[in-house]
Formats: structure tokens, C-alpha cells, sequence
């Protein structure tokens, strides 16, 4: 784990030195400030970044009032939780995190998700706990598992059961769409939502936007298959319309847009058949999972990772692998998953460490098990993800914002 001071030690130098810049014009200072941070840590091969999605919001240790139960007492009568809606009124501490409960940090990176019916409580705790992480010096990304707008399903195609025609999605949400309206609607709450988040300054917080993400896989309804029939093309009409909407009509400035297929390609072609453009694109990212030990290959991992960070070095964009794991709680018999699996490649590659962060997906329990990404204090995998993976020197946990606003002490 590097430590602060030398994060912010280098982030003036690449203020001068990078000549790339967000695709929107008109982006917040902050928001220009966080793309140049990440652009360094993107070409510096000795530091990368460490993200949990949902990290502050839920988790599978450490349960205590007034945090919510969630799911029922595992290994042992370890108890997970959920930060609960009454949280936010009180102003409670976020001090629950699986990653901090081992390393005595949170990570440097924590995702939201702004998908499903995303209630009026759950823009509350996401917006409360932003505010938490970033006046801690914390890095914000946002997924969005969008819900279908046409059958107002699941945003999974196979677990869309309201029987509605799913075929053509996108084309029926872009513009001469006969859901073209509704889609703005939600376009519209989406947008007002990013442009509210503050930090306790009262600054606007940047954030990393990554919609409709593993667009080159089957499962989602924006992806390509023959229950949704989209092509590549519609798919980037969806994009270029979603980020000119936020950005041009709702004047949304603190938003970086990321691009992030699965790993179904093994050519730079292949990867870029989806992309909708430099000029929509602040960061390329990659999904990548493993279904068990080395299936698939660590040499795959390795060669998609190649082509991302070669990409993104041709394009002066950022680059990250922006979800990551292994399935099926692989990590309770592979421990030294995360090195010899992730980072150890990486960092071994020709050039595959230019990537400025690392995201875990997160863990979740429900009434029969929990679905876990990442060791928490007391899973067998815990040493070796303490010992190897965040003492190793390259990646980064924590505070590494000072330079976008200060964190707030006290």
C-alpha cells in the first residue's frame, strides 16, 4: 500500500505534463482535476488504485446497531449488513467496511449504482454516503444497472419476466422511439441526481459514469443477442445520445464517462466494436471475472488487459479494470486470488499496470448466503489479501483526493 504523501507529491506534475483532457469542454474544475489524477496514475506503472463497489452501503462482517441485518448469520454467526435509510436523518457514521475490517483503510475507490427503481431512500443513502467517501479523499465511480424501459424488467434479459417484447430496445428508447420520452424522464432523475452530489464543502464531487456496461455480452437488455436483436450500431447511438443528453441538455459537468465491455474479444477490433467514439469516452475499461481457478486462463486475463492499456495509451484515455472477482465464493478456496490472479499479472505484463484502478465487485448476503468478492476480518483468504495484495507497494488504498478538494477533517 503507497502511501498518501507520495500520491499527492506527484499529482501537480501531471497537471502540466498531460495533454489529455474530459470529453466534456465545460467539465467542473474538480472533475478536470480528478481525469488528470487518474491520467497519472494511469501511466505510472508503480501505482494503481483499489475499489469495492458498495462498500460503505453493505457488506458481510461486523454488524452492529443501527445498521440493518442482512441475511441471515454465516460462517460461524458472522452477521452482514446494510447502511439503513434512518442512518442518513441521524447523520450515523459509515464505519462499516469489509475491505477496512482487514486493512484498517477503506479503498480508494468505492462504486454506487444508480439501476433498479433506485427509491427516494436509496438516493439518499447514496448520496449521504458520496458525500462520507469523498470528504474522507475517496474516488467515486458509478455503475448503472439500468432497469428495461420498454417492460420496466429486470435490467437482466433472463430475468425479465413480465413477458413484454424486449426485442429492439435501444432503438425504441433513442430518438423517433415510441419510449423515447419516458427514457429522457429517467435520463432527466439520473442526471439530477450526479449534479446533487456534494462533498461537505459544498463542492460538487466528480464522479466516473459507467452506463450500459459488458454491452458485448448476451445478458443485459442493452447487450446483443437474439432476444434483444441490438447491433453495435444502436448501441452507440445509446451512448453518444446518453452522454450529449446529461451533458449538453441537462448540464450535467462532474460526470467522466467510462466504456467497459466484458471480456468476450481478443482483438483491439473486436474490443472497440461497441465504442461509440473518443469524443464520448473519458475512460476504457475491462470486466473480468474468473468462473474457478484459472478458468479462464491467467495468460486470457493478461492479453485482454494488453489490449485495453495499449488502447488507452494510443487514445490518452484513462484505463481501469473496472469490475473484477472470481465466482461461485471461489476466494474460499483460492486465497491468493488476488495476487496470483490479478495484481501478479498486471503488474508482470508489457505495459498491462498503465490502468489507474482495480474494482471488486461487492459483497452481498441474502436469507441463504453470502456472494463474497473480497475477504473481510476473519475469511480464510483475509492474510494473503492483507500480506501480498495490499502490502505489495504498487496498489493503493484510502485518502488520494487531497488535490481535487481537501479531505474533511473532523
Amino acid at each position: 500500500m503507497l502511501a498518501l504523501e507520495l500520491v499527492l507529491v506527484y499529482f501537480p506534475i501531471l497537471i502540466v505534463a498531460s495533454t489529455a483532457a474530459p470529453v466534456d469542454h465545460n467539465a467542473t474544475q474538480e472533475t478536470k482535476l480528478l481525469f488528470n489524477h487518474l491520467m497519472h496514475i494511469t501511466n505510472d506503472t508503480g501505482k494503481i488504485l483499489f475499489g469495492h463497489q458498495q462498500d460503505t452501503m453493505m457488506g458481510a462482517y461486523g454488524y452492529h446497531n443501527p445498521y440493518w441485518k442482512l441475511g441471515s448469520p454465516h460462517d460461524g454467526g458472522i452477521q452482514g449488513w446494510l447502511f439503513q435509510p434512518g442512518q442518513v436523518v441521524s447523520n450515523s457514521e459509515d464505519d462499516l467496511s469489509d475491505i477496512k475490517s482487514i486493512t484498517g483503510e477503506y479503498p480508494a475507490v468505492i462504486g454506487f449504482d444508480v439501476g433498479g427503481t433506485f427509491s427516494a431512500d436509496d438516493r439518499k443513502r447514496s448520496a449521504y454516503l458520496i458525500k462520507k467517501a469523498s470528504d474522507r479523499g475517496l474516488l467515486i465511480t458509478i455503475a448503472w444497472h439500468l432497469s428495461n424501459p420498454i417492460s420496466d424488467g429486470s435490467p437482466w434479459v433472463n430475468k425479465d419476466n413480465t413477458g413484454e417484447d424486449i426485442r429492439h430496445s435501444i432503438r425504441r428508447i433513442l430518438p423517433n422511439g415510441d419510449v423515447h420520452s419516458k427514457f429522457k424522464v429517467i435520463l432527466d432523475e439520473v442526471g439530477d441526481f450526479l449534479r446533487s452530489l456534494k462533498d461537505s464543502h459544498g463542492s460538487t464531487v466528480p464522479v466516473i459514469f459507467r452506463p450500459y456496461h459488458e454491452m458485448n455480452g448476451g445478458w443485459f437488455w442493452w447487450g446483443t443477442s437474439s432476444k434483444t436483436d441490438n447491433t453495435p450500431d444502436d448501441f452507440k447511438q445509446l451512448f453518444q445520445f446518453t452522454v450529449r443528453y446529461l451533458r449538453d441538455i441537462r448540464q450535467v459537468h462532474n460526470i467522466l464517462f467510462a466504456y467497459s465491455p466484458d471480456k468476450p474479444f481478443n482483438t483491439a477490433d473486436e474490443y472497440l466494436k461497441f465504442y461509440p467514439g473518443d469524443e464520448y469516452v473519458d475512460m476504457l475499461g475491462l470486466d473480468y471475472y474468473f468462473v474457478r481457478p484459472f478458468n479462464p486462463a491467467v495468460s486470457d486475463f493478461q492479453h485482454k488487459m494488453q489490449i485495453l492499456t495499449d488502447l488507452a495509451h494510443s487514445k490518452g484515455k484513462l484505463a481501469a479494470l473496472t469490475e473484477t472477482g472470481i465466482f461461485s465464493n471461489g476466494l474460499e478456496s483460492h486465497h491468493s486470488f488476488w495476487n496470483d490472479h490479478i495484481l501478479y499479472p498486471i503488474k508482470s505484463g508489457h505495459g498491462t499496470a498503465r490502468i489507474c484502478y482495480i474494482h471488486a465487485w461487492l459483497n452481498i448476503c441474502n436469507s441463504q448466503s453470502c456472494e463474497i468478492w473480497v475477504p473481510y476480518k476473519g475469511h480464510p483468504a483475509e492474510n494473503e489479501f492483507l500480506n501480498h495484495f495490499y502490502k505489495d507497494p504498487v496498489t493503493i488504498f484510502g485518502s488520494t483526493n487531497g488535490n481535487i478538494h481537501p479531505p474533511v477533517i473532523g
